[in-house]
Formats: structure tokens, sequence, C-alpha cells
């Protein structure tokens, strides 16, 4: 299956609320993840991703890019919890061992509505 896929389609199901579905098609039985406010393995990080989608039906993700250098990707995303609310800017990086997600490391960043960057984060 192609990597490009399966990343787009693992974190757009994360942020819509299916992420224990995902986890269980995409995630490797060792899955680390490197987010110092989450527990490192698949299921604690399932549970949050499930969790924070229910905090926040409304949230939308919308996958900019995808860079893939051998078995590692990156996604960068504008992720929206509510229409009214500012967007984030997402970069998360997967490495994978064959098809299936083996580690995960995320950054996001609140994008102000009076950014100084005319350029944007986006």
């Amino acid at each position: 299956m192609d990597r490009k896929f399966i990343v787009k389609d693992f974190i757009t199901r994360c942020a819509l609320g299916d992420s224990h579905a995902a986890f269980a098609e995409y995630a490797g039985s060792g899955f680390v993840h490197h987010n110092p406010w989450f527990a490192p393995d698949a299921d604690s990080l399932a549970l949050a991703m499930h969790e924070a989608a229910l905090q926040s039906p409304q949230t939308r993700i919308e996958v900019l890019r995808i860079l893939e250098d051998g078995d590692t990707l990156m996604t960068h995303s504008r992720v929206q919890h509510a229409p009214t609310s500012a967007p984030y800017a997402c970069a998360h990086i997967y490495r994978f061992e064959g098809e299936k997600i083996a580690e995960l490391w995320d950054v996001a960043m609140e994008v102000p509505t009076d950014a100084t960057n005319s350029a944007g984060a986006f």
C-alpha cells in the first residue's frame, strides 16, 4: 500500500474520531509516540485522540503536504477544532517498518490572527 495514502488516511481518521480503527489498521506492534505529553504506546495515544475528537467534534484537518524520505514521511497540515477557532499548523513525522507506522513525532502551533509573518504558516 502507498505510504502517502496511509499517513493521510491515518491522521484524517484520527482527527475525525476514528483513531482506534486507524491505529489497528496502520500502527505496528511496537509503535512508539514521541510527544512528551502522552504515554508512548499506541493504545494511550489512540484513546487521547478519540477523547479529543469527542471534545471537539467539529475538528477538521487538511493535509497540505506529504514529504517522503526512505522509511520516513512527514505531513504538514492545517487543523481547526471549530469553525471560529484559530487554526493550528501541524507537522507529523512517521517512521515506517514495512507498511506499518513504527514511530510518530508531532509538532503543532496555534496560528495567531495577528501574525507578523505575512507569508503565513501554510
